[in-house]
């Protein structure tokens, strides 16, 4: 059965006030002129650590932990809470799991998508979910970019590229996916702002539309 890997942020649920809610505390913390929340939200999908250094590209070192620090001390304990859910999340993932096996690939730590599933009573639906610390809770460094995670899960699966559709919303996700030879599928609803530049091949407009955009494909494909 082919599988479907899934983005958190910005894909599952909108987590973007959360996030920008505990960036916020941290710029206080170390006396940092904060983003305004539209664009902040745009840059949402990569660690903390690079959406820090894209908004503050000559921060130093020792700053950059302290803000690290910072949000996680916040985000990590109260803040991951303010989240809302995509509409349809429930219901769509009982139908898709017809023909679909799933899992979580995502920037976010492990233990926060988990205790988010959990809350949404989505938990049982996935075979693996995997955040950017994933490794990191058995000894080893951080995954170093999303393909990593994403090529980490393939082998923990034992699933081809072929076999496997990844769902994310920005540029990245698409890129990580597209590397490594897996179809991907943007999440149009989500953060990041399409141009004819990177348009995707295939998008969805909201939730539902996955199982109707993939076998669009399909026709088209053995039409060619």
């Amino acid at each position: 059965m082919n599988y479907l890997f899934f983005d958190f942020d910005g894909t599952l649920a909108d987590t973007s006030k959360g996030i920008y809610f505990s960036f916020k505390k941290a710029c206080k913390k170390i006396n940092y002129d904060c983003p305004s929340f539209i664009d902040f939200k745009k840059q949402i999908g990569p660690p903390i650590h690079l959406i820090i250094k894209n908004f503050f590209p000559t921060i130093k070192e020792n700053d950059l932990i302290l803000f690290q620090n910072a949000f996680r001390e916040d985000y990590d304990t109260k803040s991951y809470k303010i989240v809302r859910w995509y509409e349809g999340i429930n219901k769509s993932l009982i139908v898709l799991k017809k023909n679909y096996k799933f899992a979580v690939v995502s920037n976010k730590p492990t233990l926060l998508c988990r205790k988010l599933l959990k809350s949404k009573s989505l938990i049982k639906y996935f075979d693996l979910v995997m955040g950017i610390d994933y490794c990191a809770n058995i000894g080893k460094s951080n995954f170093k970019d999303k393909s990593y995670a994403i090529n980490y899960a393939l082998k923990i699966l034992n699933v081809n590229p072929s076999q496997v559709t990844y769902i994310g919303d920005t540029l990245s996700d698409m890129k990580n996916a597209n590397y490594l030879g897996i179809q991907f599928i943007a999440a149009k609803y989500g953060f990041y702002n399409w141009s004819d530049n990177n348009y995707p091949n295939m998008y969805i407009d909201k939730f539902s539309e996955i199982e109707k955009v993939i076998e669009c494909n399909k026709k088209k494909e053995r039409t060619l």
